[in-house]
């Protein structure tokens, strides 16, 4: 009798472990059983003019002036165009695939903490068509985890690729082109170094000069090369005027054009980064000393061997 009442109580015991784990616990890929509409939101991405976003309590505001899109908060800053084109196309074609949690307590394993959640909000001609929350990216090729503010609901949505949405630095999204000046425009170059001054010169059959001695060509190529392709990594926001300490000055002296000079300077002593002003931007431009270091080559670097 007392093994009977045994194997009954510890019957018991397995089922209300099963239902508790069934009723309590939220697995993860769980889905519903009821029919899922395919989108939580409908975008065209045509009629898009204003993109908000809210990262680890930073708020920055998108948005469509003329042609070009721009930061307007917390900076009027030019854009990277090539990205917003992807984060449009994902808003209009992504496809709900699945309900994944159900469950508030779940939610940090799908990256809907603070530091990780990313909230979004589109706007077409100052009306919301949109208002919704990125956690994270899933192990699905183009696969992402998406909320509704306020709902318990995790979603599995697919054609929705995080790094559209999201960058590592919110820097990342502007654009990082300083100029570009093709070298046929330019007639001669002029450095103004702490130790040093020279200049480079060419004459109508194409030969460098350094200083009036024979150039290494391929050095000076890769000088013009960079000016027509010149790119920041990063920015420095902060108001700066031009002072004797952008000691490393470039001027770049162009046909039929006003004359474009670089000021380069350390930023500190403790850092490998550079901040740079260009005459007519105003911006103010910071990189590491690896690029710094093309344009504040010796006299000696270009001449020919």
């Amino acid at each position: 009798m007392k093994n009977k009442s045994i194997l009954i109580y510890s019957a018991v015991f397995v089922v209300l472990l099963i239902l508790v784990y069934f009723i309590v616990i939220d697995r993860g890929g769980k889905t519903t059983s009821y029919s899922l509409a395919e989108k939580l939101f409908t975008v065209d991405s045509a009629s898009v003019t204003k993109i908000e976003f809210e990262e680890k309590g930073q708020k920055y505001v998108f948005e469509l002036v003329g042609n070009e899109w721009r930061m307007t908060e917390p900076l009027n800053k030019k854009l990277e165009q090539k990205f917003i084109p992807s984060l449009l196309s994902d808003l209009q074609n992504y496809k709900i695939e699945s309900i994944v949690s159900e469950n508030p307590s779940a939610h940090v394993n799908f990256g809907f903490i603070d530091t990780n959640v990313v909230r979004f909000k589109i706007f077409k001609q100052g009306e919301m068509v949109a208002d919704f929350e990125i956690g994270n990216a899933s192990e699905g090729a183009a696969q992402t985890f998406i909320k509704l503010p306020g709902d318990e609901k995790v979603y599995l949505a697919s054609g929705f690729l995080r790094n559209n949405f999201v960058r590592q630095d919110a820097n990342d999204w502007r654009d990082k082109s300083i100029f570009s000046i093709p070298a046929v425009e330019i007639e001669k170059v002029e450095f103004n170094f702490p130790d040093e001054k020279f200049d480079f010169t060419w004459d109508s059959t194409g030969n460098y000069y350094v200083g009036g001695e024979p150039a290494d060509t391929a050095a000076v190529d890769g000088f013009l090369n960079l000016m027509q392709n010149f790119n920041t990594q990063t920015f420095w926001d902060e108001p700066l005027n031009v002072d004797e300490s952008f000691n490393y000055r470039i001027t770049l002296y162009r046909k039929e054009k006003e004359p474009v000079t670089l000021y380069l300077k350390k930023l500190d002593n403790e850092t490998d980064m550079y901040l740079l002003k260009v005459s007519n931007i105003d911006q103010v431009f910071k990189f590491n000393s690896a690029l710094a270091n093309n344009l504040i080559h010796k006299k000696n670097d270009y001449l020919a061997k």
